[in-house]
């Protein structure tokens, strides 16, 4: 047998067989990039089956559908799970739907990608991803915002004026993580059938006026920091996230600024800091002079 044909069989042995939910969505494209990358056959659990990325199984699957839940879960290795930014009560019930799913299909190992802490209470969409946590066999957990937000539509044009605005305070230490050091995570997750709690974080926290110079060197034009009220941040996303998703995340960032400030101790980082990260974005190049 040929060494090609080795690695191939080897390969072939490793390979999982892993449904993941968000395939086509922000958060989880990097994920299924990632479990590709790796070799593993990735079961895109969709409501529409064309919008699956490329290279993955389509799978009908809906959040509303337990019996879809069900046959899309069978026969896997693993399921990761990102539940939709979905602010009313729906996103209770498809949490509910998926706990119920895991539990009937018997899959071996889940991974949930928390989008951020879990244990808060009081908002459906809280409440979905603290409910879901308690019957998943790892939780993800990004502990900053994603720099992928500040590419976004409703942050890159302000940040080419030479604004850093954000819903945050200036002085705060925020360690902002990219989306695809989060996918690295959730692989490990996966392939190393880790338990728990798996919070992560960037490299390393940086002020406002730290990311903002962070910004500036990595696009060599000038760039300050302003703190937004999660009004006015909503009110930015409104044009381009609808109403309903607009005061939905308003809402989150009210609350996230009234809790106690976290703790990174003990916090995995990713390896990518935030002056690579908006080194290498295709807005970098489409900045006006």
């Amino acid at each position: 047998m040929s060494r090609r044909a080795v690695a191939a069989t080897i390969a072939a042995m490793n390979q999982l067989t892993i449904t993941l939910h968000g395939a086509s969505g922000v958060q989880g494209a990097p994920v299924a990039r990632r479990l590709q990358a790796a070799g593993h056959h990735v079961r895109a659990a969709v409501r529409r089956p064309e919008l699956a990325p490329p290279g993955c199984e389509p799978f009908p699957a809906d959040l509303g559908d337990l019996d879809s839940l069900v046959r899309a879960y069978e026969g896997a290795d693993a399921v990761v799970v990102q539940l939709p930014q979905v602010f009313d009560d729906s996103a209770v019930r498809h949490a509910e739907n998926v706990a119920a799913a895991l539990a009937v299909s018997c899959t071996g190992h889940a991974v949930l990608n928390a989008g951020g802490p879990t244990g808060a209470t009081g908002m459906p969409y809280l409440d979905a991803r603290t409910l879901l946590a308690r019957h998943v066999t790892a939780v993800v957990e990004p502990c900053a915002p994603y720099m992928e937000n500040l590419a976004a539509p409703w942050s890159a044009g302000r940040i080419a004026a030479g604004e850093l605005a954000y819903p945050l305070p200036a002085e705060a230490p925020v360690p902002w993580v990219a989306l695809d050091d989060v996918a690295g995570r959730i692989l490990e997750a996966v392939e190393q059938r880790e338990r728990g709690r798996l919070p992560v974080c960037g490299p390393r926290p940086l002020t406002g006026h730290e990311a903002a110079a962070a910004l500036s060197g990595a696009l060599e034009r000038p760039i300050g920091y302003r703190a937004l009220s999660p009004s006015e941040f909503g009110d930015r996303l409104r044009p381009y996230a609808g109403d309903a998703m607009a005061d939905g995340i308003a809402r989150l960032y009210t609350a996230m600024q009234s809790a106690p400030p976290p703790s990174f101790d003990g916090v995995q980082p990713g390896p990518t800091d935030l002056a690579t990260w908006a080194a290498g974005q295709a807005w970098r190049g489409t900045l006006a002079a």
